[in-house]
């Protein structure tokens, strides 16, 4: 099953929704979890805004702007469901770098956090941000933070940032010129887990959209209106969805 495998771009993301705000968050695997051959497992998420009739729930892997996929863990489930169950099996390479999307289109879909299968064969060396995969941080999330997650906030790239696992070794903000030097809180490093994304602070408009106002209209004006022409790539966490 292995052998078909598929490349989801990052850019997926970056898609214009097909549905008003359809958003699923899923809360189960993530960060820190590991999964083992023959454990009984539940995938869990929740769902919000108009949502597709029926969803999959995959398994993928690989770096956070070019996924792959595996397989289906489960298919056609009811969005509003919230869980679905599977069994763990032998034939998984074992890996740290495995993901969970929900959704049945790819401009629809939610991201688990990175997390650990431990199946067949040894667990490779995390050589990359701790929370990551194993992966260094990409140009868009470029920063790895104190808590191993990557992103390009203030709080990725100040104080405890570690530029070895950083995009280009550097920890520096996105349309900054040097490298963040000023002590900082460490404040919500670990609140957004989520990797797979495409946020790169742009301005919509004269603004960039915070996550009380999070989306980008058609006439490039940051608000909670996140349907039609709402602009994923200028909205909060690169999507079109309420916080």
């Amino acid at each position: 099953m292995f052998a078909k495998t598929f490349i989801f771009s990052s850019m997926l993301l970056a898609a214009a929704t097909t549905l008003t705000s359809a958003s699923y968050s899923i809360s189960y695997p993530g960060s820190g979890v590991v999964w083992k051959k023959g454990d009984k497992v539940q995938v869990k998420w929740s769902a919000s805004g108009q949502v597709e009739k029926l969803i999959d729930i995959r398994l993928v892997h690989g770096n956070a702007e070019n996924l792959l996929f595996n397989f289906n863990l489960c298919t056609n489930v009811n969005p509003w469901d919230g869980q679905c169950d599977y069994v763990v099996g032998s034939d998984i390479p074992s890996g740290i770098d495995y993901a969970v999307t929900a959704g049945k289109e790819p401009q629809n879909y939610g991201y688990s956090s990175y997390f650990t299968i431990q199946a067949n064969g040894p667990l490779p060396e995390n050589k990359g941000c701790p929370n990551m995969g194993g992966k260094l941080c990409p140009k868009t999330l470029p920063c790895c933070s104190s808590s191993g997650f990557c992103g390009d906030s203030v709080a990725h790239c100040g104080t405890g940032c570690v530029p070895k696992f950083s995009f280009n070794g550097q920890c520096v903000i996105p349309g900054s010129q040097s490298t963040v030097i000023t002590p900082v809180a460490k404040v919500g490093t670990k609140t957004s887990p989520v990797v797979i994304t495409s946020s790169k602070s742009k301005k919509c408009g004269t603004k960039v959209c915070t996550k009380s106002l999070p989306c980008c209209s058609a006439s490039k004006k940051c608000g909670k209106s996140c349907g039609k022409g709402c602009k994923p790539e200028l909205s909060f966490a690169g999507k079109c969805a309420r916080s």
